[in-house]
């Protein structure tokens, strides 16, 4: 099996820049799927956790498609979920979790650790939209 790259795009609209990311459920814990980092770097915590369960819908892996960017995004850009960043540490950053649809329950907050610096060019993005769930049990790559 070989690995999806991590889509990268800048044209995601108004400066915002679109990704994609997998995640993965092994026993009651997600990780991120990100190979630059270990296992224990990339587990999901303090609601981030959370929101993963709750976009996986019962299956064990889950494919994010997200902009993100320090601009709000335009009204023509729908989306499932909305995480705009409420404060940062020298460790990650917290932020507020909001849904268009009252079909998704969110966790109020969650924390999202320097990993995401890995995958948003440097930062902890002011704004994370989230445009596209797709869960599936695929085994993830590269973890047993």
């Amino acid at each position: 099996m070989t690995r999806k790259k991590t889509a990268n795009s800048k044209n995601g609209g108004n400066g915002l820049t679109r990704k994609s990311l997998s995640f993965y459920k092994k026993r009651t814990c997600w990780y991120a799927e990100v190979p630059e980092h270990t296992e224990a770097q990339n587990q999901m915590v303090s609601g981030a956790d959370v929101m993963c369960e709750t976009m996986a819908c019962g299956h064990k892996r889950v494919t994010i498609d997200f902009l993100y960017g320090e601009e709000c995004k335009p009204s023509s850009v729908k989306c499932l979920a909305c995480l705009d960043k409420i404060g940062q540490t020298a460790y990650g950053a917290t932020y507020r979790l909001s849904s268009e649809s009252s079909a998704v329950h969110l966790p109020d907050t969650a924390w999202l650790c320097n990993v995401t610096k890995t995958v948003c060019d440097g930062n902890h993005p002011t704004h994370i939209y989230i445009t596209d769930v797709r869960p599936n049990d695929e085994p993830p790559y590269g973890r047993v």
